[in-house]
This record gives C-alpha cells, structure tokens and sequence, in this order.
C-alpha cells in the first residue's frame, strides 16, 4: 500500500489485546501469562525486540516513512537518532500536556 508513495503518513490506533513477538522472542522466558487465558491474542511479528502488549486504552503512533532519500551529516539517515527525536518528542508533548510519570526507558 505504501511502497509507491512519496506521502508520508501518521497511523494513530488502538488494539485489541494482544501480544507480538519477534522471531528472538523468548516465550518460555518473558510471556508470564497465557494470552488465551486473559482474552488476548498472540501473534508472532517480523520485528527485534521481545514481546510487546498492546491493547484498549492505549494509543500506538506508527510514522510511515521514507527515510532512504534522507541523508545524515556523515551519510545514509540515522535511524537510531531518528527513534529518539521521537521519542523525545512525545515526552515533551506528554510532559506540556501535564501527563505525570513520562519519561525513557534506559535499555
């Protein structure tokens, strides 16, 4: 759907409940309960990370972007700095917002 746009898009959603994991994920590990069991979904993704919930009452942001024509001081775009302004971002609304308790996960 968007491989062949040159827009850019901002995907704001609420999800049922449900749990995503990578293909490193470790189930046996990290996953304290049995999704099924608490009305959720689980669902495996092609993504890093471990396992993530989303569900009602959450609002998920997915920026859709182009980022290849984008170029960094030194070369192709920093990804990584990229998710912290962000994030940074976010924090920032949040805290204008009054929201208490915003803050970065260190990890």
């Amino acid at each position: 759907m968007f491989s062949q746009s040159t827009s850019q898009h901002l995907l704001m959603l609420e999800h049922p409940h449900v749990f995503t994991y990578g293909p490193n994920a470790d189930l046996e590990k990290n996953l304290k309960c049995k999704p099924h069991e608490v009305g959720a979904e689980l669902v495996k993704v092609n993504r890093g990370g471990d396992i993530t919930y989303h569900g009602p009452g959450q609002l998920v942001v997915y920026p859709i972007l182009n980022l290849a024509p984008k170029h960094g001081v030194n070369g192709p775009a920093d990804l990584q700095a990229y998710v912290h302004g962000v994030e940074q971002l976010v924090i920032d609304t949040l805290e204008q917002l009054e929201v208490r308790n915003v803050g970065r996960l260190v990890g």
